[in-house]
């Protein structure tokens, strides 16, 4: 684990609460973690809004926003 901090620059502490579920990441602590150990951290819609393009995820979003009002 002291590799992976010092890899990261996410504090020692913080990672172990992640791993025992006693916290949530923020943004930029999952973005840290993944590119230190080199694995996709992100939630697979991420992959997909790349697949189809950003302009088409945009779309697809703006309409189900206005659905819910």
């Amino acid at each position: 684990m002291r590799g992976l901090a010092e890899a990261s620059g996410v504090n020692r502490q913080a990672i172990a609460d992640l791993l025992a579920g006693r916290s949530w990441p923020d943004v930029a602590t999952v973005a840290r973690l993944g590119t230190a150990t080199g694995t996709a951290l992100w939630p697979q819609a991420v992959a997909c809004e790349r697949e189809i393009g950003h302009e088409a995820s945009l779309r697809v979003r703006t309409r189900s926003l206005r659905d819910r009002t």
